[in-house]
């Protein structure tokens, strides 16, 4: 089965939702965050939004949070 185009957006507004909620819980500011990891402000939210960021800046904030993805591929 050859994919034209994947809408991604479902997927990045879900991981950024999980990272806003862990920053939440963890009580620091975007700004806290920002000092403390060294990822922008402007980076951290514009990935808690959804929007697009590099999957590098994803994967610093995670490991950050000492989180990790579990991915589960699905029919």
């Amino acid at each position: 089965m050859i994919v034209s185009k994947i809408d991604v957006r479902p997927l990045r507004k879900a991981l950024g939702h999980e990272l806003l909620n862990i920053r939440q819980q963890n009580n620091l500011t975007i700004a806290e965050l920002s000092r403390l990891s060294g990822i922008s402000a402007k980076m951290i939210e514009h990935s808690e939004l959804g929007r697009f960021v590099p999957v590098y800046l994803l994967a610093k904030l995670i490991i950050f949070h000492q989180k990790k993805i579990k991915i589960e591929l699905v029919d």
